[in-house]
């Protein structure tokens, strides 16, 4: 399972009274999602559009198309990644027919579309911060800096003979005004000083394999999938400050992942059917969102929360059995604050 329209009527459901939860039907793959311009705004992976939910009526608006769905694994056309500014959306197509980043005007929704790298070398993962939107790619390690109006091209910078060992590919963690957090593929997590775009601390995790994480205040929590713990690193010190063991997870190759709603709330997901909220200084779980599962937690993948408008968005996206094709809908569940 990797991580990451034919578009009917969006569906509003309530769940149940008693929860005050409610489901609105969105698009094939619903991987990502954020607040902009008082909307929530969903990426749809399979689908390679975006959905604005209007929170007044939980209802999702009709599909932005960003492109064309294409490969039979989506390797022709996908929508890896889904990130905002506070001003405008930004969406990552990884697939080797677009390579590209949209930047979405979220009122009118104007498009300006930056084609990246080429047939071997794909964007492969985005974030925002320093003014400035940053995309690494899937191989030779480059980190690409674009003007957050424009997406013209500030700087390239490779980062392909770092380490003793060199470098073939950086994922984006997290991005500030003091600094861009990434990964590469031995899991070392390396701080980049924005304005240089040089390494200024390298922290070794000591195992390869995939992460992902969540910032918040002064701190920035480390999942690596496949793993049964946590880091916690000081992102003034550079040091890690508390290993959280954790238990069973589900599959190894995408849990256990932390990720922030957007709020600087840290959650964690060790399978499909729920959500945890940590402590951003000890990592102990606080609340637990469950997530209604049919059938197997295999059939899903990760889910994206974001707090917005006093309630938390989660995606839920089954189909992982049917592959890239599969006509199965996703959809968000709206939780109320508490």
């Amino acid at each position: 399972m990797t991580r990451l329209l034919v578009f009917l009527a969006a569906a509003v459901l309530p769940l149940t009274a008693a929860a005050g939860r409610v489901r609105i039907d969105v698009g094939r793959g619903p991987c990502c999602i954020v607040f902009a311009h008082g909307g929530i705004w969903v990426g749809n992976h399979r689908d390679v559009s975006v959905q604005r939910i209007d929170p007044l009526t939980n209802r999702a608006a009709d599909p932005i198309v960003i492109a064309k769905p294409a490969g039979a694994t989506g390797g022709g056309s996908n929508l890896s990644a889904l990130v905002t500014d506070g001003k405008a959306l930004f969406v990552l197509d990884g697939g080797v027919l677009e390579r590209s980043v949209t930047r979405i005007d979220p009122v009118t929704h104007a498009r300006t579309v930056r084609r990246l790298g080429n047939v071997r070398v794909l964007p492969y993962s985005i974030a925002v911060g320093a003014n400035s939107v940053w995309v690494t790619s899937s191989e030779d390690a480059k980190l690409w800096q674009l003007d957050p109006v424009t997406l013209a091209v500030r700087s390239t910078t490779s980062f392909a003979n770092a380490g003793p060992l060199g470098t073939i590919q950086l994922s984006l963690l997290a991005a500030s005004s003091s600094a861009v957090w990434a990964v590469d593929e031995n899991l070392d997590l390396l701080r980049i000083q924005p304005q240089t775009r040089k390494i200024v601390k390298t922290i070794h995790l000591f195992t390869d394999g995939f992460a992902t994480g969540a910032a918040s205040g002064d701190a920035l929590w480390v999942a690596p999938s496949g793993q049964h713990q946590l880091f916690r690193v000081d992102t003034t010190t550079g040091r890690v400050t508390r290993h959280v063991a954790l238990g069973k997870t589900g599959d190894p190759s995408v849990f256990p992942l932390v990720e922030s709603a957007g709020d600087g709330s840290v959650w964690l997901q060790t399978d499909a059917d729920a959500l945890k909220r940590l402590d951003p200084t000890t990592g102990r779980v606080v609340r637990t969102i469950r997530i209604p599962i049919v059938g197997s937690t295999n059939d899903y993948f990760a889910s994206a929360i974001l707090h917005a408008r006093r309630a938390l968005w989660v995606t839920v996206w089954p189909g992982g059995s049917g592959g890239f094709t599969a006509k199965t809908r996703g959809f968000v569940l709206r939780f109320p604050q508490r």
